[in-house]
């Protein structure tokens, strides 16, 4: 079986930033790849006692305004270990993804980000990597930055990690299969997964922890949907030295996506204070979907208030589990992806001033089957009169479901730069008055200058 939750990445630091660290993976896709940038300057990250704090400046180079998202992220480098006289590099791993609130950026404004939170006081003291990493509301990484920050810690922290883990996949008690976490293999609705994780205990002393999982909705290529359910379970007690591998349940789930539960033991006393890296485990649910991966219009400016036929082009992708080439036989008996299919593309305006949240235009499109995990467009025109500053809202729908939403609103995502025809006019008339302010004074000075030479 194949499918798109398993690639590798690397890092790019300056610019952009493209990077897979487990729970953060971020794929440089074409469909995801924004035209509007931004400049990221001064990162200065400290650790204090646990904490990590930290101040970035953000600039705008785009010419548009910008929404964008700011994320940290901390891991431990990449190991270097010799064996049999070749030189090993393992992976970099991943203890945590701090997250600020979103920020509108006008063009050419900078404005700073300020971070502080509690990282842990138990990791092995020694030099950490953080990735500063501003995000379009895509989800694609516009860019970022990356530092370096000397921990202390007691070393009291649990080895376990994503390559540590497994999905269980038992369609009957007869039938079992391992899958790696990043494979998010298919369940039906409704299931509640299982997953399998091996913890080892490297401190010289027992360690009590509390396992913690933050669920989500799971976007491919890295980008979350919704704010995270976090679940506490159950506390474990380890020995010096003891490695044990431990069942975990996940949730079941009803509506057709890929979820992820990022996995973590955190002290149970404070669950702020890290035990471990993060492990996160994937699952895809069954049935058909659809996800709006991204979208552009035809022009940069629209009269408005006037008439306008916005031309818009869609991408989406179908049903998550068509990302494998053949799921496990369900009860319809078939082993294939679950096709989208009977679905439709909504599109709705409706004004932003004047008229709030009046409907200005409706249209509905019907979409080609789909049955392949291949990206696929559609291009549209909605035709709108008296609609100031419009905002577009974008619906996958089928059999009456709202499978996939998206909000299509100012700059930079769609109607970009709306220009307001009163101002327009009101611009004409102080022209037209300047032009005639010039001419009644040359038409004075050439008169002043005929009489002084009389």
């Amino acid at each position: 079986m194949k499918n798109i939750f398993s690639h590798t990445c690397g890092i790019a630091t300056g610019a952009a930033v493209f990077l897979c660290v487990g729970v953060v993976s971020v794929s440089a896709v074409a469909d995801m790849a924004p035209q509007q940038k931004v400049v990221v300057t001064d990162f200065s990250p400290v650790w204090r006692d646990g904490r990590v704090e930290a101040s970035v400046q953000v600039r705008n180079v785009s010419g548009v305004a910008l929404d964008v998202f700011p994320r940290m992220i901390v891991q431990a480098p990449a190991k270097e270990t010799m064996e049999d006289g070749a030189l090993i590099i393992g992976a970099p791993v991943h203890i945590w993804t701090e997250e600020s609130t979103s920020l509108n950026i006008l063009a050419g404004q900078k404005k700073q980000i300020d971070f502080s939170f509690y990282l842990s006081s138990h990791l092995d003291s020694g030099e950490y990597e953080l990735f500063m990493q501003i995000l379009a509301p895509d989800g694609s990484v516009l860019a970022g930055a990356m530092s370096k920050i000397g921990v202390k810690g007691d070393g009291y922290f649990l080895d376990v990690s994503q390559k540590h883990c497994k999905m269980v996949h038992a369609p009957s008690s007869f039938e079992r299969t391992l899958f790696d976490p990043q494979e998010a293999p298919p369940y039906p609705a409704g299931t509640a997964p299982t997953a399998l994780c091996t913890v080892k205990n490297t401190a010289h002393a027992r360690v009590a922890g509390q396992l913690r999982l933050r669920v989500n909705e799971f976007a491919a290529f890295g980008y979350y949907l919704h704010e995270p359910e976090v679940i506490l379970g159950e506390i474990y007690n380890f020995a010096p030295g003891e490695e044990r591998e431990i069942s975990i349940a996940l949730p079941s789930k009803i509506k057709p996506q890929v979820y992820e539960a990022a996995m973590q033991f955190v002290s149970v006393e404070n669950p702020d204070d890290r035990l471990s890296a993060l492990a996160p485990l994937r699952w895809t649910i069954q049935g058909e979907a659809a996800r709006i991966s991204s979208w552009s219009v035809d022009k940069e400016t629209y009269l408005d208030g006037g008439k306008s036929q916005i031309d818009l082009t869609v991408s989406y992708y179908a049903s998550p589990d068509l990302f494998w080439e053949e799921s496990p036989t369900r009860e319809e008996g078939r082993v294939q992806g679950t096709p989208l299919s009977r679905a439709a593309l909504v599109v709705e305006a409706r004004a932003m001033r004047g008229d709030k949240g009046v409907l200005c235009a409706r249209e509905q499109y019907n979409l080609a089957s789909a049955s392949t995990p291949d990206l696929q467009t559609k291009k549209v025109s909605i035709r709108t009169n008296g609609c100031t500053s419009p905002e577009l809202t974008l619906q996958i729908v089928s059999d009456g479901k709202v499978l996939s939403s998206a909000v299509v609103s100012g700059t930079p995502l769609a109607v970009a730069q709306v220009k307001s025809s009163s101002q327009q006019s009101t611009r004409l008339i102080l022209l037209t008055v300047g032009i005639l302010m010039l001419g009644i004074l040359y038409v004075a000075g050439v008169s002043r200058r005929k009489h002084e030479n009389i």
